[in-house]
């Protein structure tokens, strides 16, 4: 549509005089904001002046003259005449403090700023207030270091690899200053060797069927006595947990506790029952065999052996025993002098056990990063442990009591000759059976009871049994490192270096019965202490407080792959979970061990704690599962 030309001048027109009357008037009110909250609402305030003055605007909350200039008129003074603690204007909330606290977060959100320079370039860390939780849960699969290598008993004195004698002196034949040799060792070049103590015989007593007498087993292999080391390292099953956080700058905390499972282990050679039935000293008398005669004329037949068919054996054990001081029990008419002992032999039932536990937790704290890159973070932890060790040793041995004769092989006796045959003059009779080996048996051919003097039967039947106890409670301070190797939740490894020094208060109790050698004290003393009204229990404890060394390594592997594992990737619990291997080694130092803690005294004497350290070490391998959260 064309608008006419007169009528666009015309409204032009009146624009322009529309306008400079407005702007000629004077004002009659001024628009003031009363505060910084009415101001951010957009509310003014209307002020008249009835009273003719000129008007005044207020600004930023303090009036100025009207047409005044900056710095003047009520303006805001510069900010040296202010107190910078002054909020301004007023109603200002306090979040809107000066520098540093301006930010856009809140400000307990971040926890440090960091701008640092690297290789020529500058680089700034935030680090947000962030704080990660995990757990794990453990399988553990564990392998205890085996019990020590004490001997089964005092150490005895060495033998000779060749012929089985106590290594001795070569010395003239006068039977001074040790026992003579009846040891089966013989006189070369005019000289006796003869063994001088003090230490403890080797050889197990045999009882002669006249009880006032005794024989000393000398043949190789009889009786062996044992050493700890005959029980191989442990192994058993257990659990561990643990609980934890880690914060943006590298501090946090790790709760572990464990149990390392029980792990024994039993040797056995021998039995208490036969056929369901107690072994006793009648039991196996009723089931030993007898020798037969020759055939009738001619030549004899040859013998059979006469074995017990009850396993009595010489190969089962022996524990060497230490005498009480002053006893000197004589052997074929001849005391040992100066030695300390024998050896107990157990010929029906041997058996030895040990065991095993452990138990404990700590608690780590861990400090900021020593060093950290991309892949590596090394950080100092410190804490506190507490470890309890429950070693366990148990001996028991039965021993017939019988007088018997056991060598190498087993012969059997020849048969009586045949009588002569019928005639005139009667026939020469037949020659007597040839001897019958049966081999290698180390079982008695024959066996009695022994008697004493007046025909008296002495039972000499043994049945020991000793339980050596260790409960070891150790607490202390430790230390260490940690290092993280990768960041990534889908694979990292990490790995913890500690070592401690902990309190060790040690509980060690040896408890028993009849540990000592009957025969040997039956020739000593003419007593008997396995009739009735004698006490041969014995109960002894002692405890110990030292310090022990710790270490311990450790280095685990985290993986994502559970939820590639079916089955297991439907459960809701297992959705986050991560699997986690790993392997832990821990040593201490200055431990007692129950087998490597015992001074086998012999009656009237009884076994007492006497300790000797050890290293005790525990390696577990694990399987774990492990949440963030």
């Amino acid at each position: 549509m064309r608008i006419p030309t007169w009528i666009a001048a015309l409204s032009s027109v009146m624009l322009l005089l529309a306008a400079g009357k407005t702007s000629a008037q004077s004002p009659d009110q001024s628009v003031t904001p009363a505060s910084f909250e009415d101001a951010l609402t957009g509310r003014v305030t209307l002020t008249s002046f009835d009273d003719g003055s000129p008007s005044m605007t207020e600004v930023r909350g303090q009036s100025m003259g009207y047409g005044g200039y900056p710095g003047a008129g009520g303006f805001q003074p510069a900010y040296p005449s202010n107190n910078p603690a002054a909020l301004w204007p007023a109603n200002t909330p306090q979040s809107f403090q000066p520098d540093p606290a301006i930010s856009p977060f809140y400000p307990t959100s971040v926890t440090k700023q960091t701008t640092y320079n690297r290789n020529g370039l500058w680089f700034k860390d935030i680090l947000y207030r962030h704080r990660d939780y995990f757990f794990d849960l453990e399988y553990l699969f564990t392998n205890y270091r085996g019990p020590g290598n004490a001997v089964i008993g005092e150490r005895p004195l060495p033998v000779s690899p060749i012929d089985n004698t106590v290594v001795g002196f070569r010395i003239s034949d006068f039977r001074l200053g040790g026992f003579f040799a009846s040891f089966g060792t013989g006189s070369i070049g005019g000289s006796q060797r003869v063994a001088v103590g003090p230490g403890i015989i080797p050889y197990a007593l045999l009882p002669n069927e006249s009880a006032s007498d005794a024989t000393y087993a000398t043949d190789a292999g009889l009786f062996p006595y044992r050493d700890m080391t005959i029980f191989n390292a442990l192994n058993a099953q257990g659990i561990r947990s643990r609980w934890g956080f880690m914060d943006e700058t590298g501090y946090g905390m790790m709760l572990t506790g464990f149990w390392g499972g029980r792990a024994s282990e039993t040797i056995q050679l021998g039995y208490t029952h036969w056929n369901g039935i107690p072994i006793t000293q009648d039991l196996i008398l009723a089931n030993s065999n007898v020798g037969t005669d020759g055939g009738g004329g001619g030549a004899g037949a040859a013998g059979t052996t006469a074995v017990s068919s009850v396993p009595v054996s010489g190969l089962f054990g022996g524990v060497p025993l230490e005498f009480a001081e002053g006893f000197i029990p004589r052997v074929d008419g001849e005391g040992v002098y100066g030695f300390t002992g024998t050896t107990q032999k157990f010929d029906t039932f041997y058996r030895i056990a040990t065991e095993t536990s452990a138990y404990g937790g700590n608690l780590n704290l861990y400090h900021e990063p020593l060093y950290k890159r991309k892949w590596v973070t090394v950080r100092p932890t410190y804490g506190a442990r507490y470890l309890y060790i429950d070693d366990r040793f148990g001996f028991r041995g039965i021993d017939s009591g019988l007088s018997y004769d056991i060598t190498g092989a087993s012969i059997g006796a020849g048969g009586a000759g045949g009588a002569g045959g019928a005639g005139g003059a009667g026939g020469a009779g037949g020659a007597g059976g040839a001897a019958g080996a049966t081999g290698s048996t180390f079982r008695p051919a024959s066996a009695t009871i022994p008697v004493d003097a007046n025909g008296l039967v002495i039972d000499l039947f043994l049945d020991a049994n000793l339980q050596s106890n260790v409960d070891s409670h150790m607490a202390g301070p430790e230390a260490g490192i940690r290092y993280d190797f990768g960041t990534s939740k889908n694979f990292s490894i990490w790995g913890q270096s500690t070592f401690g020094l902990l309190a060790n208060h040690e509980q060690v109790s040896i408890s028993g019965e009849n540990i000592g050698d009957p025969v040997a004290f039956l020739l000593i003393t003419d007593t008997n202490f396995l009739d009735d009204d004698i006490d041969t229990r014995f109960d002894n404890r002692q405890s110990h407080t030292h310090a022990s060394p710790l270490f311990e390594q450790s280095i685990f592997v985290e993986a994502n792959v559970l939820k590639y594992v079916p089955i297991i990737n439907k459960f809701h619990l297992l959705e986050q979970a991560q699997f986690q291997a790993g392997y832990t080694l821990t040593v201490v130092g200055n431990v007692a061990r129950a087998g490597d803690s015992i001074r086998w005294k012999a009656f009237p004497d009884t076994p007492y704690p006497e300790i000797d350290y050890q290293t005790w070490s525990m390696q577990n391998w694990s399987l774990a599962v492990h949440w963030d959260f």
